[in-house]
Formats: structure tokens, C-alpha cells, sequence
């Protein structure tokens, strides 16, 4: 074997070996937690908010026990689902179903379309099918209720992009039209109590100019959709639909009042793997 040929069987090497941890650190989840103080006065108790974002109907475990397992040790007070619970194939929708109705035992879930749901054309019936396990669904609609005495209030949108292809090249072109929120978003700064927005797209917080989410007062928002930016390097994304190359809004939290805090996600529909960017739960303690 020459040089050559011994660099080439080298590299194939290293390349194999890299695919097979990248599989291993992707067939896991880990939790990534943070703390917000979210006013001048303490809550009288902390809130727990689980969130879990860009599932895409994966299934982690058998009947996704480690998921419900891990949710149980965490014993939330609330579960919200910031879309792309399922992907545009519908995959794996009885497992998926199963999940949510666990998961509504252990706290009360809260979910959102992603694009994915939207694109596949079967949002009606599979939003019914969430509301049928115990979800509650939040399609430009809040929820106002109370846990642990404190009036708690949850804006669920429905953004409706990226359905179509054409709309990423739309978002990449700055052409992309999208959604006036402002009244919703208007009515949630008005109330009182802890203020909280679920939206797909970590981008609509400060990236479209008047109709910036942050640009209302409301004290976090949670987001997923950019699946940490697919490609890591180090801390760095390396690209997410809607903000392209070295995207800012990938993962962690962003500003503090209000918060975005966005998660990388536990699937990928993309052909393109994931690499150093290891799936994720994401629990917000709000105090």
C-alpha cells in the first residue's frame, strides 16, 4: 500500500469512526436547564416548564420510555411542545400519541404546529388526535390559568411558515410575508401574572422589524425549529432554515426580559445528519 492509499484507508477511518459517534450521541437526549428570574418580586414558588421541541415523531426507548422516564424524574409543572411534534411524513403517529398521553399524566401539555404539521397536509386531523389524548392545542389562541397560586398565561401561535419549499427561499431573499401578531401579542402584555409565548421560529423574536416579537412585554418565549443549527462547531451553528449560515438563534438563552430561550430539538428530518449538536429536552425553572 502506498502513501497514498494508506491516507485514503486513513481518512475512511476517521470518517467511519466519527459517523458511528455521531449516531450514538444522536440515538440519546440529554436536558439542558435554565434558571429566569422573571420580575422584581420572587415567585412564592418556582415554575418548571419541560419543553420539547422538533420531536418529528422519533422514538427514544421502547414505547419512548426514556423520554417518559426522564420526564417523570423531572416531574414538570407544565409540558409545552413548540412544533414539529410530528413530521410532514406522519411517522410513527400511534407512538407519538402514546408519548402525549403519557406525558398528560405527569403535567398539563400545551402544543403548537411546527411547519411540518402544516405541510403534511393533515393538521386538522392530527391536532384533533392531540386533543384527543389530553393535549390542549393553541393554534393564535392563550391559555390563562394559575399554577402554584400565580396566574399563568400562554400564548400558543401558529406562525404558518416555511409549509412550502419555496418559502425557505422566500425567508433566505428577505421576501417572506409574514404574520401580524401584534394584537395577540398586544392582549398577553395587558395581563398580569408570568407572561409566557410558544412559537416555532426563534427568528420572529427579533428578526422582522416592527412585527418582532420582542418588541411586546411578556417575559419568555420558547422556540425550537433551527435544530441547533444542524452542524456545530464548538458553540457555533453553522446553518438554520430562515437565518442561514452562522445563525444566531440555535440553541441556549437569548436577552432576559423578555427571554427567548431555544432548544436544539430531539429529531431531524433532514438527509443531513446532525454532528456535535447531540439531541435535547430543555427545562426552564422560572422563579
Amino acid at each position: 500500500m502506498n502513501r497514498y492509499h494508506a491516507a485514503a484507508a486513513a481518512s475512511l477511518t476517521a470518517l467511519a469512526a466519527l459517523a458511528v459517534r455521531e449516531h450514538r450521541r444522536n440515538s440519546q437526549f440529554g436536558c439542558s436547564c435554565y434558571t429566569l428570574d422573571i420580575g422584581p418580586v420572587p415567585l412564592p414558588e418556582p415554575i418548571r416548564i419541560l419543553q420539547i421541541a422538533d420531536l418529528h415523531g422519533r422514538i427514544f426507548g421502547p414505547n419512548n420510555r426514556d423520554l417518559t422516564d426522564m420526564a417523570r424524574v423531572i416531574s414538570p409543572d407544565l409540558i409545552v411542545f413548540t412544533g414539529d411534534t410530528v413530521s410532514a411524513r406522519c411517522e410513527n403517529l400511534l407512538p407519538t400519541a402514546r408519548l402525549l398521553r403519557e406525558l398528560c399524566q405527569i403535567a398539563p401539555a400545551f402544543l403548537i404546529p411546527g411547519n411540518h404539521e402544516l405541510r403534511s397536509g393533515r393538521w386538522e386531523e392530527l391536532s384533533q388526535g392531540f386533543r384527543n389524548v389530553g393535549v390542549t392545542v393553541l393554534e393564535n389562541e392563550r391559555f390563562d390559568g394559575v399554577f402554584k397560586g400565580v396566574p399563568v398565561h400562554i400564548l400558543g401561535l401558529s406562525e404558518g411558515l416555511a409549509v412550502s419549499r419555496m418559502d425557505y427561499l422566500r425567508e433566505f431573499l428577505g421576501t417572506m410575508r409574514h404574520a401580524d401578531c401584534t394584537q395577540a401579542l398586544s392582549e398577553l402584555s395587558a395581563c398580569d401574572g408570568v407572561r409566557i409565548v410558544l412559537s416555532h421560529f426563534p427568528e420572529l423574536f427579533a428578526g422582522i422589524g416592527r412585527l418582532s416579537y420582542r418588541n411586546f412585554r411578556f417575559d419568555l418565549m420558547l422556540a425550537g425549529h433551527a435544530h441547533g443549527g444542524q452542524f456545530r462547531l464548538g458553540r457555533f451553528a453553522v446553518y438554520a432554515p430562515g437565518q442561514g449560515l452562522f445563525p444566531r438563534y440555535t440553541a441556549g438563552v437569548h436577552h432576559r426580559r423578555p427571554a427567548l430561550i431555544v432548544s436544539r430539538g430531539l429529531g431531524n428530518d433532514s438527509p443531513l445528519p446532525r454532528l456535535n449538536n447531540p439531541p435535547e429536552l430543555v427545562l426552564v425553572t422560572l422563579r
